[in-house]
């Protein structure tokens, strides 16, 4: 049973000396914490049991069991899990201090260090179980989060899709019958459908990236074989919508680059897909490869759109506050967050997507990959906090 006030064990068999001295600095030091005391490993290992104390202040020449014995058997027991270890020691015994530090201890100190860095190092390695004690929980909350975000997306797929379908059976089986009125909300319902679903699964998407699921690992791949494969995926959307793409020229031979291959296949199919929707029946788009000088490479999509104004896409705003805005879904020329969960995968990747439009000549998009990858802030957030847990 653990104690209401967090512990700490203080382990020396010399008692009036050392032990008692000891403990009535750190009862000053730390007033929030209760204080045991134990003359040798034995009885320490009885109190580490009955109170699981935060931190054990530990002598290693003791009678009956010795400081490493006691360390050994808490490691056994899984005890240094909650429990820290300081080896406070006057053994000259090198070799001996290395030892209790691999078993587990967390340092060691002189008997001859001054009271001020024993009661430093202690509020140090206190502070260190605070921190850590805050990150497990903060884990343990995302997981449910993460839980409870999975299980919303896939509920609220379900009734979308169900509806959708049901539209374009009311469209096949009663057109004739509908008046225009009728057919226009019909449209208007299939078209909403369509945005809610789009928007659960990107948030399914920003959901993943956050949890680490969409990271396969970063390797030396070949660009020209990736914006291959997308574009098998893509070329059907495109003829069905009478659009024409253009494939990169095979005459220039590219270096592998080092990266994921799997989001960079992500971003790629997102770019050319919001291209494709925003494409006229008839239009052109081309895929263009460029080496830009020894660090860097781009993939250039370009399409010819005839249109004066392009809808603005805010890339520097989060995806979560896009969802937030009221106006996202009345205002269909609004930003994508598709493009915007597109622009951070880029970042990590320690690349970048730059968008141009030019009046009655078309659109183009830029997608820029280092050679070599580069640890990105945006990456260190997406794969560091969750490695700290791991």
């Amino acid at each position: 049973m653990t104690d209401v006030k967090p512990t700490i064990l203080v382990v020396d068999d010399e008692a009036e000396m050392i032990r008692k001295p000891l403990v009535r600095q750190l009862r000053r030091a730390f007033r929030g914490y209760s204080f045991l005391e134990a003359e040798n490993g034995e009885v320490a290992l009885d109190l580490v049991e009955k109170h699981q104390p935060k931190l054990v202040v530990l002598d290693l020449m003791m009678p009956v069991m010795d400081g490493i014995t006691a360390l050994e058997r808490m490691k056994e027991r899984q005890q240094l899990k909650k429990t820290r270890v300081l080896v406070y020691t006057a053994a000259a015994d090198k070799e001996l201090r290395i030892r209790a530090l691999k078993i587990g201890a967390i340092d060691y100190l002189d008997k001859t260090s001054p009271i001020e860095e024993v009661l430093a190092r202690v509020h140090n390695f206190l502070s260190m179980e605070s921190t850590d004690e805050a990150l497990i929980q903060a884990h343990a909350a995302n997981e449910v989060k993460s839980r409870f975000l999975s299980s919303m997306i896939s509920k609220l797929k379900e009734p979308i899709a169900d509806t959708l379908s049901l539209t374009q059976v009311l469209n096949l089986e009663t057109d004739a019958a509908l008046s225009d009125d009728q057919k226009g909300y019909i449209s208007e319902i299939t078209h909403n459908s369509e945005t809610l679903l789009s928007l659960l699964e990107w948030l399914s998407k920003l959901h993943r990236i956050e949890n680490n699921k969409l990271f396969s690992g970063f390797k030396n791949i070949s660009i020209e074989n990736v914006v291959e494969d997308v574009l098998e995926l893509v070329t059907p959307t495109a003829q069905s919508s009478n659009i024409t793409i253009k494939a990169p020229s095979s005459d220039t031979v590219f270096p592998k680059i080092r990266t994921d291959e799997t989001l960079l296949s992500q971003a790629l199919r997102v770019v050319l897909h919001e291209t494709l929707k925003h494409c006229h029946s008839g239009a052109e788009v081309s895929i263009d490869l460029l080496k830009t000088d020894d660090e860097s490479l781009r993939i250039i999509i370009k399409d010819n759109r005839q249109t004066e104004q392009t809808p603005e896409t805010n890339l520097d705003m989060d995806p979560l506050e896009l969802l937030s805005d009221e106006h996202f879904l009345e205002d269909n020329t609004g930003p994508d967050i598709g493009l915007n969960i597109m622009q951070q995968v880029m970042e990590a990747l320690g690349g970048k997507i730059d968008f141009s439009n030019e009046a009655n000549i078309g659109h183009s998009c830029a997608i820029e990959l280092p050679l070599k990858h580069q640890r990105s802030d945006v990456f260190e957030r997406l794969y560091g906090e969750r490695q700290a847990l791991m």
